[in-house]
């Protein structure tokens, strides 16, 4: 199942959605690539996140990449 969201990050975050995983991973993301390049400038931001179970039948989730 896929879902596509439109919006800032903080904006989704405040809807609540069942989804907040998912934002939590691409919000952690965003954020360490800002301190870790400083002065970068990114006009806009794509965020590819999975979420699956582990072996051991946990909730996971990863970004896989960003675009």
């Amino acid at each position: 199942m896929a879902a596509i969201f439109r919006n800032d990050l903080r904006a989704l975050a405040r809807l609540r959605l069942r989804e907040a995983r998912l934002l939590l991973g691409a919000r952690l993301y965003d954020g360490a690539a800002f301190r870790h390049f400083p002065g970068l400038i990114a006009s806009r931001r794509n965020y590819d996140v999975v979420q699956g179970l582990n072996i051991n039948g946990q909730l996971r989730s990863a970004v896989l990449e960003q675009s």
